[in-house]
């Protein structure tokens, strides 16, 4: 089932790109808005830059237990508007709360949930800020945790 779903279509070329190779469930990035409680009828857009697109996703990749659920991490994605060079932001094992993005599209604020104990859940216990650059070679991203005094 799962080589039937389209994840993204260029309306200028007329063409869809499978992204993904498994299910995933997407959910828009504004500068304003929290992953955690948007609901269905809300999805309606995703953030932009000058050259790329911003999202975040779930996998089923995270606990393996075959299904999308509350325990996989909401992770944040970016891709270039052509469609291509797909690359995961967020680091593996932590689970995206909130972003914020700068008017400029260079920086990303993020609230971000580890798994510090690897039982494959997240906790309120486990919140931590961190800052990623941005930039056009997607290689060079960086994140950086912000320390709060």
């Amino acid at each position: 089932m799962a080589s039937n779903w389209t994840n993204i279509y260029n309306t200028l070329t007329n063409e869809s790109k499978k992204l993904f190779n498994d299910p995933v469930l997407v959910f828009p990035l504004s500068p304003y808005n929290n992953p955690i409680n948007i609901s269905q009828q809300e999805i309606r857009f995703i953030f932009m830059t000058n050259n790329a697109i911003i999202f975040f996703a779930k996998t089923n990749g995270y606990n393996t237990n075959g299904f999308i659920d509350d325990d996989d991490p909401i992770s944040l994605y970016i891709l270039s508007k052509t469609g291509t060079n797909l690359t995961l932001i967020s680091p593996k094992d932590m689970n995206v709360l909130t972003c914020t993005v700068s008017r400029d599209g260079e920086i990303i604020l993020v609230k971000l949930q580890k798994d510090k104990n690897n039982d494959k859940k997240f906790s309120n216990e486990d919140e931590l800020i961190y800052q990623i650059n941005l930039e056009k070679e997607y290689s060079k991203i960086k994140i950086y945790p912000i320390k709060l005094q």
